[in-house]
């Protein structure tokens, strides 16, 4: 026989925290169809329409040996796709007590009946058991991120997978997406935070003296505009967009800048959203030669301090995604661009904002088309062919390449089968999001080549230009003076804080040295098992209290979090067998991590700080 008072536990604690949601489950009465029943050797099984959802001999069994044909030891965050009675959740977190278990359920029936058999509440309390009821499996992309980890399993209860194989599926592959978008985010994270710091610090003067992206929003409203990426395809329009390119707006990309300028082709504006310095060459042939006009180049601010320094054209700048408070103290807003993790996606927004109509795509093939990854004469393309040999042409390094990543099968833009990868996919997701919510443009893809978009009109770009001939657009808006206001008082006022700054490092430097030396001390005396002086323990104590009590500023407060952070992700990778084994050993050893990154990122702030001054 079923307690009543387990359901009502799991009802009253569940009320407590969120009270719609156990009322929703509460009110969520068992149809006749749907039953628990006593299971014949121990528990219970859910029968619906005479079908079970369990095993009807021994459904703990039947969970315990899903839960041990896998190991989930190395996983910080299990999914189960489907609740069934909550077998495999509640074994999963006896099974793996330190872990967080989310269980994604369609139907909110059948959550009701788990809470009759299992007493969650104790999972509740310690914050490792989450139960959701999403309307849609994507829905729980906001529930992913808020766990911050890369290291995801999913299972699923199989005949709740049966009965809702799209629900479950579209949960498989929103999981899948989530951790290629998360490994893919924290190496980015990991890479190229201190560049983006450099970066940013270096472009300062001429963020604060430009004005932003917000210049020219609504600037070519219903006017056409062209967005040109550097894929494959874009070789074959160069002849018409020859003819065309003193009649309509054109908005490039970095990637397609070398080639568009080689074939006497000027784009309106330039794109750049990259950090790293290797983006210089794409610069190139507008920064060596002298042109009739120059694109106005729109720069994400973290972008290499080479192109912003020598780039001679007009530079306007977006809004700073990184320390964007501490930037704003100095430079006013200078217009959101959401990047969407590409510069095809960043110049896309770009164009909704100037409230262009028609939006149309070039070169953005998204996928692997005709087996090369860019079109004829891309400077990557160039890199490729340096570095071929006769034993490894360039042809058999790019066959290499794509066999060696997961190559996925994407309806083409003629409607046959083209290969994409994660990456692009990532970039697709998100433009066809945006496709959806565009209400005032319309969006064409003219690319005539990779992959074929969802919620747009897909068409060759000839029939494109006969819709277009009679907009002609004037390019007066073009040219505009770009100068901000009270440009030196705030240049003055961004110097005074980097020497606040500086004053401020020795201090956090001198206490993390201290640190380092009583981590160190300590790391000794434990490894040699002696004894140690409480006076040690209570000193490093007194440092960790001090750092926490220093009154720094975000830059400084920022560094140290990021310290933290990435001492969390990585520490259990960094450790040595004798200090697995030894908690006092483990735990002095995350000390020491932690003081020995505050102090090296001490010093390269420091260091970039005094490039900033003279730079």
């Amino acid at each position: 026989m079923i307690d009543p008072t387990i359901f009502n536990k799991n009802i009253d604690f569940l009320n407590a925290s969120n009270p719609v949601f156990a009322q929703k489950i509460a009110e969520s009465k068992l149809s006749p169809e749907t039953k628990i029943i006593p299971a014949k050797k121990q528990g219970f099984y859910l029968e619906v329409s005479g079908k079970p959802f369990n095993s009807r001999i021994d459904p703990i069994q039947e969970a315990l040996r899903l839960i041990e044909a896998e190991d989930y030891s190395q996983s910080d965050l299990i999914i189960t796709g489907g609740i069934g009675l909550g077998y495999l959740p509640y074994f999963l977190a006896q099974k793996y007590p330190d872990k967080i278990i989310l269980t994604v359920e369609q139907s909110w029936e059948k959550a009701h009946a788990a809470l009759w058999v299992h007493d969650f509440t104790p999972l509740f309390k310690k914050g490792k058991f989450e139960l959701v009821i999403p309307e849609s499996p994507e829905n729980i992309k906001d529930y992913l991120k808020s766990y911050g980890t890369r290291k995801v399993s999913l299972l699923f209860h199989r005949p709740s997978y049966e009965e809702n194989k799209d629900f479950y599926e579209n949960l498989k592959d929103t999981v899948k997406k989530f951790i290629s978008t998360k490994q893919v985010n924290i190496a980015t994270l990991n890479r190229f935070e201190k560049l983006w710091f450099k970066n940013m610090i270096l472009n300062m003067s001429q963020y604060i003296r430009f004005k932003g992206a917000n210049s020219f929003f609504d600037a070519f409203h219903g006017k056409p505009v062209f967005l040109i990426g550097a894929g494959p395809s874009l070789s074959k329009q160069i002849p018409l967009l020859k003819k065309i390119q003193n009649q309509y707006i054109f908005i490039a990309v970095n990637t397609s800048l070398p080639f568009l300028i080689q074939n006497d082709i000027i784009p309106d504006f330039v794109l750049a959203v990259d950090p790293q310095d290797k983006i210089y060459r794409y610069f190139i042939p507008v920064i060596r030669n002298k042109l009739p006009k120059y694109p106005i180049l729109i720069a994400e601010p973290t972008l290499s301090p080479k192109i912003i320094k020598n780039y001679p054209g007009k530079t306007i700048f977006c809004n700073v995604g990184f320390l964007k408070n501490w930037v704003e103290q100095f430079a006013p807003d200078k217009g959101e661009l959401e990047m969407g993790g590409s510069v095809i996606t960043a110049a896309f927004t770009f164009a909704i904002k100037t409230g262009a109509n028609p939006i149309i795509f070039l070169g953005t093939d998204m996928s692997y088309s005709e087996n090369t990854l860019h079109f004829r004469g891309a400077e990557l393309e160039k890199e490729w062919l340096y570095s071929q040999n006769k034993f490894f042409p360039q042809d058999r390094k790019q066959y290499f390449f794509m066999k060696k990543i997961e190559l996925i099968p994407h309806q083409g833009f003629y409607e046959k089968e083209v290969y994409t990868d994660v990456r692009f996919i990532t970039y697709i997701n998100w433009l066809e999001n945006q496709f959806q919510k565009t209400t005032h443009s319309k969006i064409i893809n003219s690319t005539e080549g990779g992959i074929r978009f969802q919620h747009i009109v897909n068409q060759p770009l000839e029939k494109t230009l006969d819709e277009i001939k009679s907009s002609v657009t004037l390019k007066e808006n073009i040219d505009k003076n770009i100068d901000a206001e009270d440009y030196l008082q705030k240049k003055e006022a961004f110097f005074q804080e980097l020497e606040k700054i500086e004053s401020d490092i020795p201090k956090l430097k001198k206490t993390a040295e201290k640190g380092i030396r009583i981590s160190e001390k300590l790391y000794r005396l434990i490894e040699q098992k002696k004894q140690i002086d409480k006076k040690d323990i209570d000193a490093l104590s007194r440092i960790d209290q001090d750092l926490s009590a220093m009154n720094l500023n975000e830059i400084l407060g920022l560094s140290i979090q990021t310290v933290i952070h990435q001492v969390s992700e990585d520490f259990e990778e960094t450790l040595e067998e004798k200090e697995k084994n030894n908690k006092d050993l483990k735990t002095i050893k995350y000390s020491l991590i932690l003081y020995r990154g505050i102090l090296e990122s001490a010093d390269f702030t420091i260091n970039q700080i005094q490039k900033a001054k003279k730079y």
